[in-house]
């Protein structure tokens, strides 16, 4: 049976990666919003280089389901996280919450 000491110091151990994984957490959705700002941005400049995003998008068989022809960004974002690229581990684009 465990002392009470010990349960004590197993209670900071586990105080102590909650609030390690608070911090990561909270910097990995600080990070994926800056990463999406910058990929529009990145995208208003390449857009004005004519048929780089569309020679991108074939080159990754990355194909538009818009009929009226107005993007998405959601082929900017397979893009810049490499989603669908015969890889099993799908990137997250949202902080669950």
């Amino acid at each position: 049976m465990s002392s009470k000491a010990q349960l004590l110091k197993e209670l900071d151990d586990l105080v102590a990666q909650a609030e390690k994984q608070v911090r990561m957490f909270k910097s990995s959705r600080d990070l994926l919003y800056i990463n999406l700002s910058q990929t529009y941005l990145w995208w208003a400049k390449a857009n004005k280089v004519k048929g780089l995003l569309d020679s991108l998008y074939k080159q990754h068989n990355l194909k538009t389901n818009a009929t009226d022809g107005e993007e998405k960004f959601t082929r900017v974002l397979r893009l810049v996280w490499r989603l669908d690229w015969a890889d099993t581990s799908k990137s997250l684009l949202q902080p669950l919450e």
